[in-house]
Protein backbone atom coordinates (compact mmCIF):
# COMPACT_ATOMS: atom_id res chain seq x y z
CA UNK A 1 0.00 0.00 0.00
CA UNK A 2 1.42 3.40 -0.90
CA UNK A 3 2.05 6.16 1.65
CA UNK A 4 -0.95 8.30 0.66
CA UNK A 5 -3.42 5.44 0.93
CA UNK A 6 -1.86 4.31 4.22
CA UNK A 7 -2.32 7.82 5.63
CA UNK A 8 -5.96 8.00 4.52
CA UNK A 9 -6.69 4.61 6.10
CA UNK A 10 -4.85 5.60 9.29
CA UNK A 11 -7.04 8.71 9.41
CA UNK A 12 -10.17 6.52 9.13
CA UNK A 13 -8.90 4.35 12.03
CA UNK A 14 -8.54 7.50 14.13
CA UNK A 15 -12.05 8.70 13.21
CA UNK A 16 -13.51 5.37 14.32
CA UNK A 17 -11.49 5.17 17.53
CA UNK A 18 -9.63 2.05 16.40
CA UNK A 19 -6.01 1.20 17.17
CA UNK A 20 -3.63 -1.70 16.76
CA UNK A 21 -2.27 -3.02 20.06
CA UNK A 22 1.13 -3.59 18.47
CA UNK A 23 2.91 -1.18 16.11
CA UNK A 24 1.82 -1.80 12.50
CA UNK A 25 3.17 0.02 9.48
CA UNK A 26 0.24 0.02 7.05
CA UNK A 27 2.61 0.40 4.10
CA UNK A 28 4.12 -2.97 5.01
CA UNK A 29 0.90 -4.98 4.96
CA UNK A 30 1.49 -7.41 2.12
CA UNK A 31 -0.70 -7.13 -0.97
CA UNK A 32 -3.23 -9.99 -1.18
CA UNK A 33 -2.02 -11.50 2.06
CA UNK A 34 -2.67 -11.08 5.79
CA UNK A 35 -0.77 -10.36 8.96
CA UNK A 36 -1.99 -11.07 12.52
CA UNK A 37 -2.85 -8.02 14.65
CA UNK A 38 -4.85 -7.11 17.72
CA UNK A 39 -7.47 -4.46 17.01
CA UNK A 40 -8.50 -2.32 19.97
CA UNK A 41 -11.33 0.08 20.69
CA UNK A 42 -12.48 1.62 23.96
CA UNK A 43 -15.24 -1.04 24.07
CA UNK A 44 -13.08 -4.11 23.43
CA UNK A 45 -10.34 -5.80 21.47
CA UNK A 46 -9.99 -8.78 19.15
CA UNK A 47 -7.36 -10.67 17.20
CA UNK A 48 -7.60 -10.21 13.44
CA UNK A 49 -5.88 -11.14 10.24
CA UNK A 50 -5.51 -7.85 8.37
CA UNK A 51 -5.14 -7.89 4.62
CA UNK A 52 -4.78 -5.34 1.87
CA UNK A 53 -5.98 -5.39 -1.74
CA UNK A 54 -6.13 -2.77 -4.48
CA UNK A 55 -9.49 -4.18 -5.56
CA UNK A 56 -11.62 -4.53 -2.44
CA UNK A 57 -14.37 -6.49 -4.15
CA UNK A 58 -15.83 -9.82 -3.23
CA UNK A 59 -15.22 -11.25 -6.69
CA UNK A 60 -11.52 -10.31 -6.52
CA UNK A 61 -10.98 -11.67 -3.02
CA UNK A 62 -10.43 -15.38 -3.64
CA UNK A 63 -7.22 -15.03 -1.66
CA UNK A 64 -9.24 -14.58 1.59
CA UNK A 65 -11.44 -17.67 1.18
CA UNK A 66 -9.23 -19.98 3.29
CA UNK A 67 -9.46 -17.47 6.15
CA UNK A 68 -13.20 -16.95 6.26
CA UNK A 69 -13.75 -20.67 5.68
CA UNK A 70 -11.72 -21.19 8.87
CA UNK A 71 -13.87 -18.67 10.76
CA UNK A 72 -10.92 -16.36 11.38
CA UNK A 73 -11.53 -12.69 12.10
CA UNK A 74 -10.64 -10.79 8.93
CA UNK A 75 -10.21 -7.08 8.36
CA UNK A 76 -9.68 -6.08 4.74
CA UNK A 77 -8.23 -2.70 3.86
CA UNK A 78 -8.23 -0.99 0.49
CA UNK A 79 -8.81 2.19 -1.45
CA UNK A 80 -12.51 1.55 -2.12
CA UNK A 81 -15.05 -1.13 -1.34
CA UNK A 82 -17.96 -1.51 -3.73
CA UNK A 83 -21.51 -1.35 -2.42
CA UNK A 84 -22.26 -4.76 -3.87
CA UNK A 85 -19.25 -6.30 -2.13
CA UNK A 86 -20.15 -4.77 1.23
CA UNK A 87 -23.28 -6.92 1.33
CA UNK A 88 -21.31 -10.11 0.73
CA UNK A 89 -18.60 -9.16 3.22
CA UNK A 90 -21.22 -8.48 5.92
CA UNK A 91 -22.98 -11.80 5.25
CA UNK A 92 -19.68 -13.65 5.66
CA UNK A 93 -18.69 -11.55 8.70
CA UNK A 94 -15.64 -10.19 6.89
CA UNK A 95 -14.73 -6.80 8.32
CA UNK A 96 -13.49 -4.05 6.00
CA UNK A 97 -12.39 -0.43 5.95
CA UNK A 98 -11.75 1.68 2.86
CA UNK A 99 -10.01 5.03 2.39
CA UNK A 100 -13.33 6.91 2.28
CA UNK A 101 -14.35 5.52 5.68
CA UNK A 102 -16.85 2.86 4.62
CA UNK A 103 -16.49 0.22 7.28
CA UNK A 104 -17.97 -2.87 8.83
CA UNK A 105 -16.15 -3.86 12.00
CA UNK A 106 -17.77 -5.95 14.71
CA UNK A 107 -16.15 -7.55 17.75
CA UNK A 108 -16.95 -7.69 21.44
CA UNK A 109 -18.87 -4.52 22.34
CA UNK A 110 -17.90 -2.80 19.07
CA UNK A 111 -20.20 -2.52 16.08
CA UNK A 112 -19.17 -0.06 13.36
CA UNK A 113 -21.18 0.09 10.15
CA UNK A 114 -20.52 3.06 7.87
CA UNK A 115 -21.93 3.04 4.34
CA UNK A 116 -22.23 5.33 1.34
CA UNK A 117 -19.13 7.46 1.77
CA UNK A 118 -17.37 8.67 -1.36
CA UNK A 119 -13.65 9.23 -1.70
CA UNK A 120 -12.57 12.74 -0.77
CA UNK A 121 -9.70 12.58 -3.24
CA UNK A 122 -10.69 13.07 -6.89
CA UNK A 123 -10.60 9.88 -8.94
CA UNK A 124 -7.65 11.01 -11.04
CA UNK A 125 -5.48 12.07 -8.11
CA UNK A 126 -4.33 8.68 -6.88
CA UNK A 127 -5.39 6.31 -9.60
CA UNK A 128 -4.09 5.89 -13.11
CA UNK A 129 -6.13 7.63 -15.78
CA UNK A 130 -7.37 5.21 -18.37
CA UNK A 131 -7.37 6.67 -21.85
CA UNK A 132 -9.51 5.49 -24.68
CA UNK A 133 -7.59 3.53 -27.27
CA UNK A 134 -7.69 4.20 -30.98
CA UNK A 135 -10.73 3.59 -33.10
CA UNK A 136 -11.48 0.13 -34.36
CA UNK A 137 -10.96 0.43 -38.10
CA UNK A 138 -12.53 -2.97 -38.56
CA UNK A 139 -15.94 -2.18 -37.18
CA UNK A 140 -18.72 -2.80 -39.69
CA UNK A 141 -19.48 0.86 -40.46
CA UNK A 142 -15.84 1.92 -40.65
CA UNK A 143 -15.09 -1.02 -42.91
CA UNK A 144 -17.91 0.11 -45.18
CA UNK A 145 -16.40 3.60 -45.46
CA UNK A 146 -12.92 2.21 -46.14
CA UNK A 147 -14.34 -0.20 -48.73
CA UNK A 148 -16.13 2.64 -50.53
CA UNK A 149 -12.95 4.72 -50.81
CA UNK A 150 -10.88 1.74 -51.93
CA UNK A 151 -13.52 0.69 -54.48
CA UNK A 152 -14.10 4.17 -55.86
CA UNK A 153 -10.87 6.16 -55.47
CA UNK A 154 -12.52 9.15 -57.14
CA UNK A 155 -14.42 9.63 -53.85
CA UNK A 156 -11.18 10.84 -52.25
CA UNK A 157 -11.58 14.28 -53.79
CA UNK A 158 -15.30 14.51 -53.06
CA UNK A 159 -17.10 15.89 -49.98
CA UNK A 160 -17.56 13.67 -46.92
CA UNK A 161 -21.30 13.63 -47.60
CA UNK A 162 -20.75 11.72 -50.86
CA UNK A 163 -18.45 9.20 -49.18
CA UNK A 164 -21.03 8.57 -46.44
CA UNK A 165 -23.79 8.15 -49.04
CA UNK A 166 -21.69 5.74 -51.18
CA UNK A 167 -20.68 3.71 -48.10
CA UNK A 168 -24.16 3.68 -46.57
CA UNK A 169 -22.91 5.13 -43.28
CA UNK A 170 -23.72 8.29 -41.36
CA UNK A 171 -21.86 11.50 -42.04
CA UNK A 172 -20.28 11.32 -38.57
CA UNK A 173 -19.14 7.73 -39.14
CA UNK A 174 -17.47 8.67 -42.42
CA UNK A 175 -15.80 11.60 -40.66
CA UNK A 176 -14.61 9.46 -37.71
CA UNK A 177 -13.16 6.88 -40.07
CA UNK A 178 -10.77 9.49 -41.29
CA UNK A 179 -12.15 9.98 -44.74
CA UNK A 180 -10.22 12.84 -46.28
CA UNK A 181 -11.74 16.25 -46.87
CA UNK A 182 -11.51 17.71 -50.36
CA UNK A 183 -8.56 20.04 -50.64
CA UNK A 184 -9.43 23.58 -51.61
CA UNK A 185 -6.59 25.53 -53.14
CA UNK A 186 -6.53 29.17 -52.12
CA UNK A 187 -4.85 31.58 -54.42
Amino acid sequence: MDDQLAQRIADRFDELGLRFAEPVDLTEIPHLDTIPVTLTHEHGEASYLVGYADALTFSASDWVKPHYAGNEHLLLLGPRVTERSTKMFRQLHINYLDAAGNAFIAFGGVHIDVRGRRAQVPAGAGSPHLTRGGVNLFSVKRSQAIFAVLSWPELLGRPIREISRAAGVSLGQAQDTGAPHPVRVLG
